[in-house]
């Protein structure tokens, strides 16, 4: 998901997780800023924020 979006459905087959859990969690992490969610009809794609500054944080760390 690093700078692409990605359905929720995508995201949730990815990680062979049932679809409810992985909508809260992409709720919470939206609402902390560190992913964006946009809607096009009845998908809604989700992004990371890379202007937010844990994202940054994060990244220099890890990649």
């Amino acid at each position: 998901m690093r700078f692409k979006p990605y359905s929720a459905k995508v995201i949730y087959r990815k990680l062979k997780l049932q679809q409810p859990v992985v909508s809260r969690h992409l709720n919470i992490l939206k609402n902390a800023g560190i992913v964006s969610r946009k809607q096009e009809g009845q998908k809604i794609y989700y992004c990371i924020c890379t202007e937010n500054e844990t994202v940054e944080s994060l990244t220099k760390y890890f990649c």
